[in-house]
């Protein structure tokens, strides 16, 4: 339930900034790209995860894995969805660096083929090992941006640590701001973030 809901709040989110920056008459759905590859690894176990451990899916196939996105559900229409692929693994130990690899070029190409997007849905645990990779969430969050760009939004759910890589990755659609952000309706009809000091609030 809550998976669904923080879904909905990115899904109009998105919608939102869209519509915003598009001439009167001529809104369209937003497109959000859906990507990502969890498992909690545990580096103290001698066994190392390969790549068909994550079950991966690719396309509309992956809309298996969210119910909220079934063909009943009302969210389905809400936006342009590009699956890309998405891979789930049980709790082992660390992925080894060609699964890793295989599994990140693989939604990179994907991407590439599907340009351009108003959002993405990174969808990771947060607790990934990879061998010989400090910070392997981080490092695929900052490929996939480099592949969007920075108008795109990308939103994740982490159950896990988040490194500075993953969060700077993260958030380059915004402007850099340590305070409380609002998103407000610009009035050139744009979206953009405006910084608000907290103590004002009190």
């Amino acid at each position: 339930m809550k998976r669904a809901f923080l879904f909905a709040i990115f899904t109009l989110c998105i919608a939102t900034c869209s519509i915003a920056k598009q001439p009167p008459g001529q809104q369209s759905l937003p497109r959000i790209a859906i990507a990502g590859i969890a498992i909690e690894s545990s580096t103290f176990s001698p066994a190392h995860t390969e790549e068909a451990a994550f079950h991966a899916q690719y396309g509309t196939d992956l809309f298996s894995r969210y119910p909220f996105l079934s063909k009943d559900s009302p969210m389905l229409n809400r936006a342009i969805w590009i699956p890309t692929l998405g891979g789930h693994a049980l709790p082992g130990g660390a992925v080894t660096r060609h699964a890793y690899e295989s599994l990140v070029n693989k939604t990179l190409d994907s991407l590439k083929k599907h340009l351009p997007y108003d959002g993405l849905y990174f969808d990771i645990h947060g607790a990934m090992s990879v061998t010989g990779l400090e910070d392997p969430e981080g490092d695929f969050i900052e490929r996939i941006r480099k592949v969007v760009g920075t108008k795109t939004i990308i939103s994740t759910q982490k159950t896990g640590y988040s490194t500075t890589m993953l969060f700077a990755a993260a958030i380059a659609f915004f402007r850099s701001s340590v305070v409380g952000a609002s998103l407000t309706r610009h009035r050139k009809e744009s979206c953009q973030w405006k910084e608000e000091d907290e103590h004002q609030k009190r």
